[in-house]
């Protein structure tokens, strides 16, 4: 098949193309003078507004070749660690951004085999209208062989996950089987228009600008082939690096080689294997067994209040061999239960029995030689070692800790480096913590500092500085139900049966029976069973303790330095009490959100405050997609455990020499029901796209050199917006019935939905000065991943008699010889589509406020589905005077050879035509055009060959011609409008332009410049333009020649113009510009670089964040605020500390004497804010209430106890609508009640919605009162 090669980018070409009125500009081929960087700045993170996480990076190198851009940048993630994660080879949280790579979930059964989902011919695609292809649909028989093979794992329902990373791109894709069942596309979800192959092993990625990707390599293997191949593998590898059962996966694919759009570059990646990675969980698990109906049991009975069971010595493996093995297990009285604490050498069998009292009395059974590993796996990795391309490598040192990173040039010299320097934070019992997570296991790995240098000697140094470094890995026990770590977080050495994470269950028995004798009389009716632990609360989520080894501090080459404030996550929880009271109460969830980020000069001098509130009434809180359910035991209202139901029924065979191979020659002894529970944290609480919560609007506030200079307001889309019956997005974590979870989709939710930005009035308050507003359009394919899924709801057990059939026969549906009773249904079973959709920009309008004027700005956007390239764009201004663009690809030209060739190699975001015109007189304003073509370079270079453009609508003319290019898409001539030839000479590797000729042809440069060894690796940088003057001699003095010369992989060194003038330009051994020179060597330009270093201090700084409190004059009604700015505090001791300062310094202010109240604030509301919490249910540290007008916080004032006075605990505001915006401290546990809010005054009484809109009338009296609902 020929291979079709891509172009060089056209956004270069498109910048002159806009100017067709004024003549159409040359290509800007030749580099502008570099300019040094604002190092003064501070650095600004932008911030993920949605999830409330910093983008936090250390640029190092970035990679330009080919028109190819690979950043070298060590990039954090601040989210938080849950308790088992492991440190890259950079540090804890720090990645590199140069590793691409496709990683994959299984789902099921390995997709790719036998009878995986790939191979499975039953699966089909899914259309959520079933009339569309009724034959897609999988034979989901309830009584049928199929749902037996899917519910045991023998074929394979559920497709597994992909996810990838390309150069400024990521997202996840499926295997989508086709309608017959035979064959399957790949398809990117969140959808795109990328191009992804699977060939025979390997990954091929193909950008919607041409640029190819490849992941590992083709063919199979054992693992160290893999490997080799740029594969990882997971699963049951050993030290060794060998599959020891068998049971191994590829779980990741490394890209090991990027060619650029044109075909004439490419970036190749070499990797060095990894120490195996052991990763495991633990979980704390029950199940608890219960027979309505024991009557057919027989004359024994087994209880553990009579022999044999009684036996003091009696274990659980005693037991089983007592009553005749683990088939018999139903002669065991019942409720009976079984207690798996994760990763213990022992469970605990429990059989009650009741007194004479009636009185429940347990009885323990231990268990040796039960170890519970919850789920473990090793992983065979790789970590890259080099990265080449033309004209040079970086190099990577330190396959399991990264000691340093180095940029080599085409003559492998040393451009610069960064070198990392780590320490490690180990276990309190070390050997155990070596069993859990590996021989090798020193601790978790903190990144310290990095030096940039050029060979021995240091340029820059940063220093990184972190919250209680901490020790992760497998040896730990106890988080909260997101994973992270919390009060119950210790190491297993110390866990062992002493910690279970399961909360207190509560069961009512309906029949404790006694005995089965005399017709099952003997029994008592609704028996209470509580099966407890010391520590309800132990998956609440803990502030302190998530923030253990998060990010505090960076520390800049400059000396001044950034600090991070994080906090966690909050939402609203709905606690129910008596009466059928219900309440919004704020809680902690999983994972961490930035909260300030604070600059310091070099001196530690306090900069300026980035703060961030939360919540559409900057309440603090975001919503969960879902969220641990709670239960209320004891007045403690705790997150419940998790459970799911099965039916455990046994059956009796006919004895030999009878024979029964199905259920209908056999009875049925005995049903028992199994509810196994899990505790909160074995259900995924995060959104498709990882995230553990979802924030609807951020307000950030930004302060410099002490003083308020703006908020920016971000909104977000509903998640739930662009979710419908097509595309469902589903609330519960499992599907109804079963233990299974849904496969999440991603890419419809997490829109920006509006961005406001606000100047700080005069006084107090803001006004607007530029709102943007976005609306979308969803779009989906109409084809959609197919889920099916089993669960096995009854699990049969042959307690006796010689039965002959396979287990399969059991769930045939024949019926049974005899019984009492009957199982429910085997199966739940059903199945459902994941959606591949997109949410497509459709509109967006921007208003800009000045002086009480505003201009707004409309941009509608058309599309062309399925790509995502805008098809047209209109311009609408306030004067309603509109202007449309219509833009055209290469798939617009169908029937023209070249641009079927361009969209057969996937380049479809080259622009080839653009139209301007007027839509009000319908008019065209403007054409512009650009014509490719095949070039006979390497396998074919497509390329421009020429631009054009028009006006008015006249005929399209050439301005510019592109006659020629060389094996690396590099333009060697061009023509003008003017007809002139311009030409180029490469050099460095065809890296840079040498010399631009113009008025000279390509084909007219003697031969001996153009193949010299000098151009293409310079002796000198004298000796290239002593070369290069030779040109100006050998052409007409009117012929106007440039040449240029380079430090390599860093910039232009020398620039001699036509006439003879030089520029000259030096840089510093790390490539940083230093100075700039005339003809004359004279100085022109100098730049210094004050790097201090940075300086270590004792402790970490804390400042406040800011506090605002209002102040009201009782006898004239008038309020006013008062703002204690972030920063005002500062602390080595803890961030509560300098908080609490703010705080009360804010509390102890009284009206200022010389403010001039204003007049029409005389119409007051008064409003008592009061609060009668009993501490036996909480102790909120802090409770506020912010009114919230118009979207803005105006006044903030906090609750008084009960016994205050109402003269002072009464507040004043100006009267109007408002939200109501209670802020009540999260990391509060309720017990033996929860708290309530009472709003009364005017026409409210007792109502409260924090969502609702109240109006307070002038000169009225209201209260606001927090009380305590008790439980009993």
């Amino acid at each position: 098949m020929k291979n079709w090669k891509a172009c060089i980018s056209s956004a270069l070409l498109l910048t002159v193309v806009f100017h067709a009125t004024r003549g159409q500009a040359p290509p800007q081929v030749i580099p502008v003078s570099p300019e040094a960087a604002a190092l003064a700045k501070m650095v600004n993170y932008p911030i993920n507004y949605n999830t409330g996480i910093p983008d936090i990076r250390v640029p190092f190198w970035e990679i330009n070749v080919g028109g190819m851009k690979l950043p070298i940048e060590l990039v954090y993630h601040a989210g938080g660690f849950r308790i088992n994660e492991q440190a890259t080879r950079a540090g804890l949280g720090w990645s590199l951004s140069s590793d691409l790579q496709i990683t994959r979930t299984v789902n099921g059964k390995d997709d790719f085999m036998t009878n995986g989902y790939i191979g499975n011919p039953l699966v089909k695609a899914f259309y959520p209208n079933y009339s569309t292809c009724p034959s897609c649909a999988y034979p989901l028989n309830p009584n049928g062989q199929e749902a037996y093979w899917l519910a045991n794992g023998d074929k394979d329902g559920a497709p597994d996950k992909f996810t990838y990373k390309l150069l400024g791109k990521s997202g996840s894709f499926y295997f989508q089987k086709n309608n017959a069942g035979t064959g399957y596309t790949i398809v990117p979800v969140p959808f795109d228009n990328i191009k992804i192959q699977y060939d025979n092993g390997a990954f091929i990625i193909t950008d919607t600008d041409g640029t190819v990707y490849y992941f590992g390599e083709p063919g199979v293997g054992d693992v160290n082939q893999l490997l080799a191949k740029g594969i990882e593998v997971s699963g049951s590898v050993d030290w060794n690096g060998n599959c020891a059962t068998g049971n191994c996966f590829r779980s990741a694919w490394k890209c090991k080689r990027i060619v650029n759009s044109a075909g004439t570059d490419e970036i190749t990646f070499t990797y060095s294997n990894k120490t195996v990675a052991k990763y495991r969980t633990y979980r704390d698990y029950l199940e608890y067994y219960d027979n309505e109906n024991p009557c057919n049991v027989g004359d024994v009975y087994y209880r553990s209040n009579m022999y044999p069971l009684n036996s003091p010595t009696m274990t659980y493996q005693s037991l089983l061999s007592t009553i005749g093995g683990i088939s018999q297990f139903f002669k065991i009285s019942s409720p009976k239960y079984m207690v798996y604490y994760g990763n213990s050498s022992k469970a605990y069998f429990y059989v009650p029995h009741l007194n004479s009292l009636n009185n429940v009395v347990n009885r323990a059974y231990e268990w040796n030689n039960s170890t519970n590993y919850g789920s473990s796996i090793n992983v065979a990795g790789l970590s890259v070692s080099e990265i080449s391309f033309r004209g040079g490598k970086v190099q990577f040192n330190g396959t399991d800790k990264l000691n340093y990173i180095r940029v080599l040039d085409g003559n492998n010299e040393e451009l610069k480096s960064m070198h990392f320097f780590h320490s490690y934070t180990n276990a309190i019992n070390v050997e155990q913590a070596k069993n859990f997570n590996g021989l090798n296991f020193q601790g978790t790995l903190y990144l310290d500092s990095l030096h940039v240098r050029n060979a021995t000697n240091t340029y820059e140094r940063y220093a990184l500085f972190y919250e209680n470094k901490f020790c992760y890995g497998n040896h730990l026990k106890g988080h909260d139900a997101w994973g992270y770590p919390n009060e119950s977080t210790m190491e297993i050495a110390f866990a062992n049966n002493v910690m279970m994470s399961l909360p207190t269950i509560n069961i009512i028995q309906p029949r404790f029976y006694r005995d089965v004798m005399g017709g099952c009389s003997n029994f008592v009716a609704n028996v209470p069973i509580t099966i407890s632990w010391e520590n309800p609360w132990a998956e609440a989520s803990h502030k302190t303790d998530m923030k253990r080894g998060i990010l505090k501090r960076i520390v800049y080459p400059t000396g001044g330095f950034t600090d991070f404030d994080f906090e966690p996550n909050q939402y609203m929880e709905e606690f129910t009490g008596q009466l059928l009271l219900t309440n919004k109460v704020h809680q902690l969830s999983g994972g961490l959100r930035i909260r300030s980020i604070n600059n310091y000069d070099e001196n530690g001098v306090h900069k300026g405050q980035l703060y961030y509130r939360y919540g559409v009434t900057e309440e603090g809180t975001g919503l969960l997609l879902n969220k641990p359910s709670r239960t209320l035991e004891q007045g403690r209202f705790h997150y419940g455990a998790v459970s799911y139901e099965q039916e455990v029924a046994y059956l009796r065979a006919p004895d030999y020499p009878h024979s029964c191979w199905s259920t209908n020659c056999m009875n049925i002894l005995a049903i028992e029901k199994k509810t196994t529970y899990h505790p909160a944290s074995a259900l995924d609480y995060t959104y498709g796209n990882g995230s553990p919560i979802y924030y609807l609007k951020v307000t950030e506030y930004k302060q410099d050199l002490g003083q308020e200079t703006g908020k920016t307001v971000y909104e977000y889309y509903k998640p739930e917006e662009f979710h419908d019956y097509y595309a469902p997005l589903y609330r519960e974590n499992r599907i109804p019935g079963t233990n299974i979870s849904y496969l999440k989709t991603d890419g419809l939710m997490g829109m920006q939905k509006s961005v406001a930005s606000y100047k700080p009035k005069t006084g107090f308050g803001y006004q607007m000065i530029n709102k943007k507003e976005y609306e979308y359009q969803r779009y989906l394919r109409p084809e959609q991943i197919r889920v099916a899924y089993v669960f096995q709801r009854v699990l049969y057990v042959i307690a006796g008699g010689h039965f002959t059939g396979n287990t399969v026969e059991l769930y045939t549906g024949l019926g049974f010889g005899s019984s009492l009773h009957y199982p429910g249904p085997n199966y739940v079973l059903g199945e459902y589509g994941i959606p591949s959709g997109r949410l497509l920009l459709t509109k967006e309008t921007e208003t800009s406020y000045e002086g009480g004027d505003s201009l707004k700005t409309v941009t509608d956007y058309v599309y062309n589905l399925p790509y995502l390239q805008p098809s047209a764009i209109t311009t609408t201004d306030s004067k309603g005077q509109s202007m449309m663009k219509r833009v055209r690809y290469a798939y617009n030209f169908p029937g023209t050879q070249v641009y079927n060739d361009m969209v057969a190699a996937n380049m479809i975001s080259h622009v080839v035509e653009e139209v301007e015109s007027n839509p009000t007189l319908g008019v065209e304003v403007a054409r512009k055009r650009i014509n490719y073509q095949e070039f006979p370079v390497g396998f074919g270079l497509i390329a421009p060959a020429t631009v054009q453009s028009s006006v008015k609508g006249q005929p399209l003319s050439t301005d510019i011609t592109f006659n020629e290019y060389d094996q690396y898409g590099n333009i060697l001539q061009y023509t003008g409008r003017d007809g002139l030839p311009v030409s180029y000479l490469w050099g460095y590797q065809n890296l840079y332009p040498v010399a631009e000729l113009k008025g000279v042809s390509y084909a007219s440069i003697p031969s001996s410049y153009k193949s010299n060894v000098q151009l293409n690796n310079p002796a000198s940088d004298a000796a290239l333009q002593t070369l290069l003057d030779g040109l100006r001699s050998t052409f007409p003095v009117e012929r106007l020649i440039s040449t240029y010369s380079y430090k390599r992989l860093v910039g232009i060194q020398t620039r001699v113009a036509p006439n003879g003038q030089a520029a000259y330009y030096g840089y510093d051994p790390v490539g940083r510009l230093v100075w700039e020179k005339d003809h004359n060597q004279h100085i022109v330009a100098q730049y210094d670089y004050h790097m201090r270093g940075p300086s270590l201090p004792n402790s970490l700084t804390y400042a406040n964040i800011p506090v605002m409190r209002s102040v009201s004059i009782p006898s004239t009604r008038h309020f006013y605020n008062h703002i204690v700015p972030g920063g005002t505090y500062l602390s080595s001791f803890n961030q509560e500390s300098v908080d609490h300062s703010a705080r009360l310094f804010a509390e102890s202010l009284t009206f200022p004497e010389d403010v001039v109240v204003d007049p029409l604030t005389v119409n007051m509301a008064a409003v008592r804010l009061t609060y009668s919490i009993a501490p036996q249910v909480a102790n909120p540290s802090q409770v506020e209430m912010d009114f919230v007008k118009d979207g803005a916080v105006v006044a903030t004032y906090k609750f008084y106890p009960i016994t205050t006075p109402p003269q002072q605990s009464t507040v004043y505001v100006p009267e109007g609508s408002y939200q109501l915006s209670v802020r009540v401290s999260a990391d509060v546990n309720y017990q033996n009640g929860c708290i309530i809010y009472g709003f009364m005054g005017g026409q409210y009484w007792d109502d409260f919605d924090q969502d609702e809109i109240y109006v307070l009338e002038g000169n009225e009296s209201y209260e606001f009162m927090i009380t305590t609902m008790l439980y009993n």
